[in-house]
């Protein structure tokens, strides 16, 4: 009798919302917006992929569902009709750059709801070939950026991210450096700040525990065992115990893979070369710092280093060490000296993707030393 009551009052109950479990209906005359929208291949991060599929909730079966760019609706992107539970499709190319996603429901009748709140976010990195795109790290003040995928080749004098042909070593840290700036505008060295995103990224990854959780077992160091005593290319990318003699039965820790939390795989990033890095990001080359000799755990007694904060080298745990696969810490330089960092096909233990060495003048080169390079938008 209230609801009635109510409704003589207003005059009218066309657009009475009816209410069954935890859903929401309402009639012909008026729709809510949908109510979320998800990214099945893209859950976490940016993506190379300009055109994502989404699956977007909140309509009946044989509605139409519109998803836009804006919150003004006016920009859309793409379309599908709803099984009932969700709406599945393809966007449109999406321009580079971090989108927040919206959406609309029509019906079969032609009633629209109103625009949605923003219900996802999206962000497409147009990373330039043989690159993967990383999340970035609020924590360290980096934004989203691509990485080479391989370690550096050397391609007929040009560096590029391949999986044939051999790391290109030998090679000063200045002439790593001039070498990603080669390739064009916004390329440069990895510097200490965007290793350690990636490093963070691959520890919060459970794809790459033994365990198959995050801090269970520990994670491949990749080639490491000298076993061959040198670097190796890539003959099947589809082995990510290629050139080792080693699989996931026997000498896992061998695994030269490893996952981002983007679902992006990257190769080599610990194990078969080390690896120069620019201490800063952006600017002039800085060598970083300065411990005298030390060979000690990343979660070790660290206090001789002048300068040094844990957000530099250690992992988001701040206990996983060389048992765990993240390397040691080790400085035996005298005079000038530039950080290397992954360790190489020798390192055994030692080699982590926190591994971090302080051992070589930055003008030096070795056979089992290499570069990387990364592109920022």
């Amino acid at each position: 009798m209230r609801l009635l009551a109510i409704c003589l009052i207003l005059s009218s109950c066309n657009a009475l919302k009816i209410i069954t479990g935890a859903k929401t209906h309402f009639d012909d005359k008026f729709i809510e917006s949908p109510y979320q929208i998800h990214i099945p291949n893209h859950p976490f991060g940016p993506s190379r992929d300009d055109s994502p599929l989404v699956e977007v909730y909140g309509a009946k079966a044989g509605d139409l569902v519109e998803v836009f760019l804006d919150p003004g609706c006016s920009i859309p992107v793409g379309q599908g009709s709803s099984d009932g539970v969700k709406a599945s499709f393809t966007l449109s190319a999406l321009p580079e750059g971090e989108h927040g996603l919206y959406a609309t429901v029509s019906t079969i009748s032609g009633v629209h709801s109103p625009c949605s709140a923003e219900l996802a976010r999206y962000h497409y990195l147009n990373c330039p070939s043989g690159f993967i795109a990383v999340p970035g790290s609020h924590l360290l003040g980096v934004s989203p950026f691509c990485v080479m995928k391989f370690e550096a080749k050397n391609d007929v004098g040009v560096a590029s991210s391949q999986a044939s042909i051999v790391p290109w070593t030998n090679v000063t840290r200045a002439s790593a450096d001039t070498e990603c700036e080669a390739l064009g505008a916004n390329y440069d060295l990895i510097s200490n700040p965007e290793w350690v995103s990636i490093a963070h990224s691959i520890e919060l990854t459970e794809q790459n525990w033994s365990g198959g959780s995050v801090g269970i077992g520990m994670i491949p160091r990749g080639h490491s065992d000298s076993l061959p005593a040198m670097p190796k290319d890539i003959s099947d990318p589809t082995n990510p115990y290629d050139n080792t003699g080693n699989s996931a039965g026997s000498g896992w820790e061998q695994k030269r893979t490893l996952m981002l939390l983007n679902g992006e795989e990257i190769w080599d990033f610990s194990g078969n070369v080390m690896e120069w890095v620019d201490w800063s990001l952006g600017g002039t080359l800085d060598d970083g710092v300065v411990c005298g000799t030390l060979n000690e755990e990343l979660n070790g007694d660290l206090s001789s280093c002048v300068g040094l904060v844990s957000a530099d080298y250690q992992s988001l745990n701040g206990n996983f060490g060389s048992a765990q696969g993240f390397g040691l810490f080790r400085d035996q330089a005298s005079g000038d000296a530039a950080v290397h960092r992954g360790g190489s096909f020798n390192s055994g233990a030692g080699a982590g993707v926190l591994a971090i060495q302080v051992q070589i003048n930055p003008s030096s080169a070795f056979t089992n030393l290499g570069f990387r390079c990364v592109y920022r938008p």
